[in-house]
């Protein structure tokens, strides 16, 4: 099996992300946001 993107949400990840926010476009910007943050200061 070969990975080609380790970040990425898996499609369970995302449909609860889309399930529980308000808006689901803000949260994910947010939660990509937060996780490049963590990786630039890395």
């Amino acid at each position: 099996e070969k990975t080609i993107n380790s970040t990425s949400l898996h499609l369970g990840d995302y449909e609860d992300l889309v399930e529980g926010a308000l808006d689901p476009y803000v949260s994910l910007q947010d939660a990509y946001l937060q996780h490049r943050d963590k990786e630039v200061k890395r």
